[in-house]
């Protein structure tokens, strides 16, 4: 759920001097159709040109947005997902000059927050002790399962086993940009079985932490665009 967290001019600026000081990752989620681009960048400053507030942003390679607004986000020790939008002034090698914002928000997310996945977003998997491979839709996700339907031409029962099981996760900002999460093994919860087929199936996974971080990733960005 988005919740402005300030719109006070003063503490914009007390925020971004923390970001500046803890030296706070920013992530660039580009406004452009069909294109989602994610970029690491840090504040550099705060500045005045002109009569204008200014936010100064340090990118390690050289800066690729070419949208004129752009979105970003950024997690802090503590809090929430916190994410703000601003227009783009200036750019030059290694930085960015974009507008002071006016808002900043927060995205307050459970345990186990569930979003949405885009049409387009599949699970390939087979059940413990049997070679066929299915193809499904992944209708919603989140760190600890997912719901997945679509024709399997058997009946699946709670406590079934899925491995191996592979996500395709797709965003409503980048139809082609794909992300891929490998799940070892997970556990079927529920499953609605109509005659000798299965048409959908609740599951339930742990992840390792490098594929747990790629689908929080996902999850972040999927609640800022909804």
């Amino acid at each position: 759920m988005k919740t402005l967290l300030t719109d006070d001019i003063d503490q914009i600026h007390d925020e971004f001097d923390r970001l500046i000081q803890a030296k706070t990752r920013l992530f660039c989620v580009r406004r452009i159709k069909d294109n989602l681009a994610l970029g690491e960048l840090y504040v550099q400053a705060t500045t005045k040109v002109g009569g204008d507030d200014l936010l100064v942003l340090y990118h390690p390679h050289t800066p690729s947005c070419t949208s004129p607004t752009c979105l970003f986000y950024y997690h802090t020790k503590g809090q929430p997902l916190r994410f703000f939008e601003s227009p783009r002034v200036k750019k030059a090698d290694k930085y960015l000059g974009l507008k002071l914002p006016r808002e900043i928000y927060d995205i307050q997310r459970r345990r186990f927050p569930r979003v949405l996945a885009m049409p387009n977003s599949m699970a390939i998997f087979s059940f413990q002790h049997k070679q066929r491979v299915h193809h499904c839709t992944v209708a919603d996700v989140s760190l600890g399962g997912a719901r997945i339907v679509g024709t399997i031409p058997s009946v699946v029962a709670k406590g079934d086993v899925i491995t191996p099981l592979t996500i395709s996760l797709y965003r409503r900002s980048a139809s082609r940009e794909e992300t891929r999460v490998h799940v070892p093994e997970a556990e079927v919860k529920w499953a609605v079985v109509e005659g000798s087929q299965t048409q959908a199936m609740g599951i339930r996974f742990s992840l390792p932490d490098k594929a747990r971080q790629v689908l929080a990733d996902y999850i972040d960005l999927r609640m800022i665009e909804g």
